[in-house]
């Protein structure tokens, strides 16, 4: 192609907004030049299976290499599923409409946040390998995280990214409280607390990689939590969090997606789960129950109860305009679903 044909294209592809080389595998793709990423692959990478949603059968026990618990599905997690904002620099998150959530697709296709429910005793864990899709490597220490737990994360990078991350973010417990939709009595304040001291006293590495690069985050979620407040007036109790401004990495162009808040507070954990996973796949893939059931961390030990807990959540996203359909297939048991597209979803 001619010099002049080249700087056109660019020109073309600055205006579109297309500025990353993962994107430009995209623009192949549609062209016919590039094969479907998405591919399930066996332990051997040079044979192709037909079934994307195989799931290895205990995804917990990884130790060299948690990828392998769910037989390579090929779904890598610098894809992003929306056209986010680029990042400005590695001190700054993405800026988000307020109406969304960021959230890195990382821990969206992970069971990092799982979906056990809150009453329940949670579980210790020291360099725990968790369930996640192909591409993505996760290790954690410490207390078990749920979905509550990432409702406050959440909220925490939506008030985080309009600063630098080398600055505290502060907020009063009352507004959290406010946007989380949470009781505000002093039931409400503790479970707020506890949540972000498990993110603080968390140790996570996660390791992501994209057709072009591999990275690596390791720290924590939360890196400081304070508080201070006039006597006898804690609706006005202010709270500072500082987060590790190198939890960048997992914010790259193609590697998180954006959330809407109000359809996630209307959900039960479960409905949670599966709305931050679907939003991270433009085109979702068939995957068995117990495939998904390793994914979102359940605690459902018989499938067939898991299927109907499955089958009420799904039904949810669907009630709520967020899914145009959902079945479990009685003879696959592949969990087939499609996503409505945004206009549908604001109707």
């Amino acid at each position: 192609m001619k010099e002049a044909s080249l700087r056109t294209r660019a020109r073309q592809l600055a205006e579109a907004g297309v500025t990353q080389n993962p994107s430009m595998l995209l623009l192949k793709r549609r062209a016919g030049r590039y094969t479907a990423p998405v591919v399930a692959v066996t332990q051997n990478p040079g044979n192709v299976t037909q079934n994307p949603g195989n799931v290895t059968q205990n995804p917990g026990s990884v130790t060299q290499n948690p990828c392998a618990d769910v037989m390579n599905l090929g779904i890598l997690a610098g894809m992003a599923t929306r056209k986010p904002q680029p990042v400005v620099d590695s001190t700054q998150l993405p800026i988000w409409p307020n109406e969304l959530r960021g959230l890195p697709n990382a821990l969206a296709r992970s069971a990092l946040f799982c979906v056990a429910n809150q009453r329940g005793a949670r579980e210790m864990f020291k360099k725990r390998p968790i369930a996640a899709l192909a591409g993505i490597e996760i290790t954690y220490s410490g207390e078990e995280l749920r979905q509550d737990d990432e409702d406050v994360f959440l909220q925490i990078l939506h008030i985080a990214r309009m600063r630098d991350l080398a600055t505290t973010c502060t907020f009063t417990a009352y507004a959290m409280l406010t946007e989380l939709g949470w009781d505000k009595s002093s039931k409400g304040y503790k479970r707020l607390v506890e949540c972000i001291d498990r993110l603080k006293f968390s140790s996570i590495s996660v390791t992501v990689e994209s057709p072009t690069v591999r990275q690596n985050y390791t720290g924590a979620l939360i890196r400081s939590f304070r508080w201070k407040e006039a006597s006898g007036d804690s609706p006005l109790r202010e709270w500072e969090v500082l987060l590790e401004k190198e939890i960048t990495a997992l914010f790259s162009p193609e590697g998180y997606t954006r959330l809407d808040w109000s359809t996630r507070l209307q959900l039960s954990p479960m409905a949670k789960w599966l709305h931050s996973f679907y939003h991270t796949h433009r085109a979702p893939f068939a995957f068995k129950t117990e495939n998904l059931r390793e994914l979102m961390g359940s605690k459902i030990t018989e499938l067939r109860a898991f299927r109907f807990a499955l089958r009420r959540a799904l039904k949810d996203l669907v009630e709520i305009g967020f899914l145009t359909s959902a079945k479990v297939d009685s003879r696959t048991d592949l969990v087939i679903i499609e996503r409505a597209g945004r206009q549908e979803q604001l109707q």
